[in-house]
């Protein structure tokens, strides 16, 4: 999910004619990679071995069709509302992570920042599609 939404922020950015947007989505992929560094990190001090899938998912490519065509319009407020979408679909997986039984805390509490950082990044996209509306 993080590489996934690493690739559609980098890409998403490249789209953009906001400056501040631009600079928006090249920050929220930057934080994306940080959480596959970090959440790597909290595996392998607890004796697992992360797993890199190349492979992306179908979700993703029918996202990325959606997102493809929203560049070509040129419509900034129907992509902005596309990626809330996407934010609300990462936070349901954070979520449902959380409730697993047996969760290390340690990465109960990597988790739950990184939940907040993306109800954060959520959180401005709002706020930016009201001023535009």
């Amino acid at each position: 999910m993080n590489y996934e939404s690493v690739k559609i922020y980098t890409e998403t950015q490249k789209h953009l004619t906001h400056d501040g947007l631009k600079a928006f989505f090249k920050k929220r992929a930057m934080a994306r990679q940080k959480f596959i560094v970090d959440l790597s990190l909290e595996l392998k001090k607890l004796g697992g071995e992360p797993q890199y899938s190349q492979k992306l998912s179908y979700n993703f490519y029918r996202t990325w069709i959606r997102l493809r065509d929203l560049f070509a319009e040129e419509n900034e407020n129907d992509l902005l509302s596309e990626i809330s979408d996407l934010k609300a679909q990462d936070l349901e997986k954070y979520n449902e992570l959380l409730r697993e039984i047996n969760l290390p805390l340690s990465v109960c509490k990597l988790l739950v920042k990184q939940t907040d950082d993306i109800q954060s990044a959520l959180n401005t996209i709002k706020r930016h599609n009201l001023q535009v509306a």
